[in-house]
Protein backbone atom coordinates (compact mmCIF):
# COMPACT_ATOMS: atom_id res chain seq x y z
CA UNK A 1 0.00 0.00 0.00
CA UNK A 2 1.63 3.25 -1.10
CA UNK A 3 0.92 6.73 -2.43
CA UNK A 4 2.07 7.96 -5.84
CA UNK A 5 1.58 10.93 -8.15
CA UNK A 6 1.67 8.75 -11.27
CA UNK A 7 -1.29 9.41 -13.52
CA UNK A 8 -2.12 12.84 -12.04
CA UNK A 9 -1.16 16.18 -13.57
CA UNK A 10 -0.12 17.90 -10.31
CA UNK A 11 2.89 16.31 -8.59
CA UNK A 12 1.49 17.47 -5.22
CA UNK A 13 -1.52 15.23 -5.75
CA UNK A 14 -1.30 11.52 -5.02
CA UNK A 15 -3.50 8.46 -5.25
CA UNK A 16 -3.20 5.26 -3.24
CA UNK A 17 -1.91 2.12 -4.91
CA UNK A 18 -1.45 -1.53 -3.99
CA UNK A 19 1.40 -3.69 -5.20
CA UNK A 20 1.37 -7.47 -5.06
CA UNK A 21 4.86 -8.37 -3.88
CA UNK A 22 4.71 -11.83 -5.44
CA UNK A 23 3.66 -10.76 -8.95
CA UNK A 24 4.70 -7.05 -8.92
CA UNK A 25 1.20 -6.23 -10.21
CA UNK A 26 0.14 -2.70 -9.26
CA UNK A 27 -3.44 -1.57 -8.82
CA UNK A 28 -4.74 1.96 -8.26
CA UNK A 29 -7.11 2.02 -5.24
CA UNK A 30 -8.22 5.67 -5.28
CA UNK A 31 -9.05 8.09 -8.07
CA UNK A 32 -8.85 11.79 -7.26
CA UNK A 33 -10.87 12.70 -10.34
CA UNK A 34 -13.99 11.02 -8.89
CA UNK A 35 -13.82 12.36 -5.32
CA UNK A 36 -13.45 16.14 -5.11
CA UNK A 37 -10.42 15.58 -2.87
CA UNK A 38 -7.00 17.01 -3.74
CA UNK A 39 -4.62 14.30 -2.53
CA UNK A 40 -4.44 11.03 -0.61
CA UNK A 41 -1.59 10.05 1.68
CA UNK A 42 -0.10 8.18 4.63
CA UNK A 43 -2.10 5.00 4.28
CA UNK A 44 -1.95 2.39 7.04
CA UNK A 45 -3.62 -1.00 7.33
CA UNK A 46 -6.61 -1.64 9.58
CA UNK A 47 -6.71 -5.34 8.68
CA UNK A 48 -5.95 -7.45 5.59
CA UNK A 49 -8.56 -5.62 3.54
CA UNK A 50 -9.24 -2.14 4.98
CA UNK A 51 -6.97 0.84 5.44
CA UNK A 52 -6.90 4.37 6.87
CA UNK A 53 -5.37 7.42 5.23
CA UNK A 54 -5.45 11.20 5.30
CA UNK A 55 -6.83 13.16 2.37
CA UNK A 56 -6.56 16.83 1.50
CA UNK A 57 -9.99 18.38 1.00
CA UNK A 58 -10.88 21.31 -1.27
CA UNK A 59 -10.40 23.68 1.72
CA UNK A 60 -6.81 22.31 1.97
CA UNK A 61 -7.49 20.70 5.36
CA UNK A 62 -6.41 17.08 5.78
CA UNK A 63 -8.94 14.71 7.36
CA UNK A 64 -8.91 10.99 8.07
CA UNK A 65 -10.71 8.50 5.82
CA UNK A 66 -10.97 4.76 5.36
CA UNK A 67 -11.45 2.45 2.40
CA UNK A 68 -10.91 -1.13 1.30
CA UNK A 69 -8.87 -2.87 -1.36
CA UNK A 70 -12.11 -4.52 -2.55
CA UNK A 71 -14.17 -1.32 -2.87
CA UNK A 72 -13.68 2.17 -4.25
CA UNK A 73 -15.92 3.61 -1.51
CA UNK A 74 -14.24 6.22 0.68
CA UNK A 75 -15.64 7.08 4.10
CA UNK A 76 -14.64 9.95 6.41
CA UNK A 77 -13.84 8.49 9.84
CA UNK A 78 -14.77 11.66 11.77
CA UNK A 79 -15.42 15.32 10.97
CA UNK A 80 -12.65 17.76 11.78
CA UNK A 81 -11.93 21.41 11.07
CA UNK A 82 -8.22 20.82 11.72
CA UNK A 83 -5.42 19.09 9.84
CA UNK A 84 -5.29 15.42 10.79
CA UNK A 85 -2.51 13.20 9.40
CA UNK A 86 -0.97 9.73 9.53
CA UNK A 87 -3.77 7.72 11.11
CA UNK A 88 -3.02 4.30 12.56
CA UNK A 89 -5.60 1.84 13.87
CA UNK A 90 -4.92 -0.04 17.11
CA UNK A 91 -4.65 -3.83 16.71
CA UNK A 92 -8.01 -4.25 18.53
CA UNK A 93 -9.59 -1.75 16.05
CA UNK A 94 -11.02 0.34 18.92
CA UNK A 95 -8.71 3.38 18.74
CA UNK A 96 -7.03 5.53 16.12
CA UNK A 97 -3.89 7.51 16.86
CA UNK A 98 -2.91 10.36 14.53
CA UNK A 99 -1.05 13.68 14.23
CA UNK A 100 -3.14 16.86 14.38
CA UNK A 101 -2.79 20.63 14.71
CA UNK A 102 -6.09 20.92 16.62
CA UNK A 103 -4.29 22.36 19.70
CA UNK A 104 -2.10 24.79 17.73
CA UNK A 105 1.00 22.63 17.28
CA UNK A 106 1.32 19.27 15.57
CA UNK A 107 0.68 16.77 18.37
CA UNK A 108 -0.25 13.12 18.79
CA UNK A 109 -3.96 12.53 19.37
CA UNK A 110 -6.04 9.47 20.24
CA UNK A 111 -9.61 8.89 19.05
CA UNK A 112 -11.77 6.23 20.71
CA UNK A 113 -14.10 4.60 18.20
CA UNK A 114 -16.18 3.27 21.11
CA UNK A 115 -16.85 6.61 22.83
CA UNK A 116 -16.15 9.06 19.99
CA UNK A 117 -13.87 11.06 22.32
CA UNK A 118 -10.53 12.63 21.44
CA UNK A 119 -7.52 12.99 23.73
CA UNK A 120 -4.24 14.82 23.16
CA UNK A 121 -1.32 12.54 24.08
CA UNK A 122 1.59 14.96 23.72
CA UNK A 123 2.47 18.59 24.40
CA UNK A 124 5.64 19.49 22.54
CA UNK A 125 7.51 22.79 22.54
CA UNK A 126 7.99 24.77 19.33
CA UNK A 127 11.62 23.57 19.14
CA UNK A 128 10.68 19.89 19.21
CA UNK A 129 7.95 18.95 16.80
CA UNK A 130 6.51 16.25 14.59
CA UNK A 131 6.97 16.59 10.86
CA UNK A 132 3.70 15.14 9.57
CA UNK A 133 5.10 14.80 6.03
CA UNK A 134 7.95 12.45 7.01
CA UNK A 135 6.84 10.82 10.26
CA UNK A 136 4.31 8.09 10.77
CA UNK A 137 2.79 6.35 13.78
CA UNK A 138 2.94 2.61 14.41
CA UNK A 139 1.25 0.56 17.13
CA UNK A 140 3.27 -2.04 19.07
CA UNK A 141 0.23 -3.34 20.92
CA UNK A 142 -3.14 -1.91 22.04
CA UNK A 143 -1.49 0.44 24.55
CA UNK A 144 1.81 1.49 22.91
CA UNK A 145 2.67 3.61 19.86
CA UNK A 146 5.93 4.76 18.29
CA UNK A 147 6.73 7.77 16.09
CA UNK A 148 9.69 9.93 15.06
CA UNK A 149 10.35 13.53 16.15
CA UNK A 150 12.05 16.42 14.34
CA UNK A 151 15.22 15.97 16.39
CA UNK A 152 15.64 12.41 15.06
CA UNK A 153 14.36 11.05 18.33
CA UNK A 154 12.20 7.93 18.16
CA UNK A 155 9.44 7.99 20.80
CA UNK A 156 7.73 4.94 22.25
CA UNK A 157 4.69 6.02 24.24
CA UNK A 158 1.87 4.42 26.22
CA UNK A 159 -1.56 5.71 25.25
CA UNK A 160 -3.61 4.45 28.19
Amino acid sequence: LYQSSKGVSDYNSTNLWLIDLKTSEQRQLTDLSTTGLLSFGKASWINNESFLFNAKQSNYKNNIYKSSINSSAIEKVFDSKWNDYCPAMAPDEKKIVFFSDRSGNMEVWLHSLETGKFRQLTGFSDEVYIDEWWSRIEWFDNQTVAYAMSNRKYVIQKVE
